[in-house]
């Protein structure tokens, strides 16, 4: 009996050893709920968010206002078939009013994905089709339900 009080204390430091290994496949809640980014340098937060599926792609929507005021939308795309963690350049899109903007350059990474959430960051910019006025979404990131 002496002996295994012995060993008792390695058994504890091999269990709590094992257990910080572990990973875990409940989503990364370092994100807030939402959506959020910097545009131009001006923070910008949704209002609400959508994840929207449809064949081959999942989109990922925040806006802020509605109907005729001075919308922001960011949308950011992803294969449906993309895992996490994975980086890639995003097919991003940003709109204010009648103004939209095609990401042409950028960062995307997908933190964590599962059945029931989607997190990640991102940045892009571009020039937006009706102006010449350049847009720059920085400091963008996402943690949003899925729906099913």
């Amino acid at each position: 009996m002496n002996h295994l009080y012995r060993f008792l204390p390695a058994f504890f430091l091999v269990v709590l050893m094992l257990n910080s290994c572990r990973t875990s496949t409940e989503p990364n809640n370092a994100i807030p709920l939402g959506m959020r980014a910097t545009i131009n340098g001006t923070p910008w937060i949704a209002d609400s968010t959508e994840v929207v599926q449809s064949g081959t792609c999942m989109v990922l929507m925040g806006w802020t206002g509605s109907g005729t005021d001075s919308n922001i939308t960011i949308s950011v795309t992803l294969a449906s078939s993309q895992t996490a963690p994975d980086s890639c350049t995003p097919n991003g899109d940003y709109r204010e009013g009648i103004n939209e903007l095609i990401a042409h350059n950028g960062t995307l990474f997908l933190a964590t994905r599962t059945t029931s959430n989607v997190q990640g960051t991102f940045t892009f910019g571009g020039v937006a089709f009706r102006s010449t006025n350049s847009t720059s979404i920085t400091n963008g990131e996402f943690n949003l339900n899925i729906k099913n």
